[in-house]
């Protein structure tokens, strides 16, 4: 699964700008769509705050720790794919893909962030999912710092624009795919749904998985990210403007109308829908 990258020399100050570049590329667009998510929920939109800054940063480090693990595990599965033909030949099985990295890794990524957002401390609060979003936004980074580590070092070198914009946009599609995900299930978990919240967290995980069959099939990244792109906007659209606001008490509801409907007079647009 390389995406072609051309070879350097390990100088320390080349593996410093190397570190700084892929942290870059991690992290900007998980603590974007993190800022972006919350913005709406904070003063001056609504009185106070509707979720705890403490717990948003907390569940933000623990979703980098989790990033990490699940990105080792994840590189584990990848040879998983690969079938030997009578000839000797390695060749690609659509079967096992679908098996191990839709299905299988998909309900890794959903139970690691249902076990996590079901602490006795977040499970039953009226503001999961904000920490959901936090946590989602956690592993994507660490995720795409990681992964962008290894192609650009392990499997290569420093890259083109053209390679580096390609993992910038995966790292964004990453980082709206699993925030929407963690949102969603930190609706389930304040509700007290128990397992029943999996099967909603599990779906767009499979189909954000599955965008990456040609990926790994025809060995370039840009054919994923075309399909997954549109996709990925579409379910963090409907998170953004839908499930969050609705989810929360009906008196945050109202204030929020109001305070879109003084903004809407005043030429603004706030952009939460009810």
């Amino acid at each position: 699964m390389n995406i072609s990258f051309y070879t350097t020399n390990s100088t320390t100050d080349q593996m410093d700008s190397l570190l700084f570049l892929v942290s870059i590329i991690g992290f900007a667009p998980a603590l974007g769509v993190v800022w972006f998510s919350l913005r709406k929920y904070d003063h001056p939109y609504v009185k106070g705050t509707c979720f705890d800054d403490r717990r948003v940063f907390f569940l933000l480090a623990l979703g980098m720790v989790a990033g990490t693990i699940l990105l080792m595990m994840e590189r584990l599965v990848y040879p998983l794919f690969k079938v030997v033909g009578d000839n000797g030949d390695i060749g690609f099985s659509p079967t096992l893909f679908f098996i191990f990295y839709v299905v299988a890794l998909g309900l890794v990524h959903t139970l690691s962030k249902f076990v996590i957002l079901n602490f006795p401390s977040i499970q039953g609060r009226i503001d999961s999912q904000f920490y959901g979003v936090s946590l989602g936004a956690g592993i994507s980074a660490t995720w795409i710092v990681g992964f962008s580590y290894i192609q650009l070092t392990v499997e290569g070198g420093a890259g083109s624009a053209a390679i580096l914009s390609s993992l910038a946009l995966l790292s964004l599609n990453t980082a709206l795919i699993h925030a929407s995900v963690g949102a969603v299930l930190g609706v389930s978990t304040a509700k007290n749904e128990g397992m029943r919240g999996i099967l909603w967290g599990l779906a767009p995980h499979m189909i954000f998985n599955a965008m990456m069959f040609p990926w790994f099939y025809y060995d370039v990244i840009w054919y994923s990210l075309l399909l997954a792109t549109p996709i990925t906007l579409i379910i963090y659209y409907e998170v953004y403007t839908n499930i969050i606001p609705k989810s929360l008490p009906e008196e945050i509801q109202h204030e929020i109308k109001e305070n879109d409907a003084k903004a809407k007079a005043s030429g603004k647009k706030w952009d939460i829908k009810l």
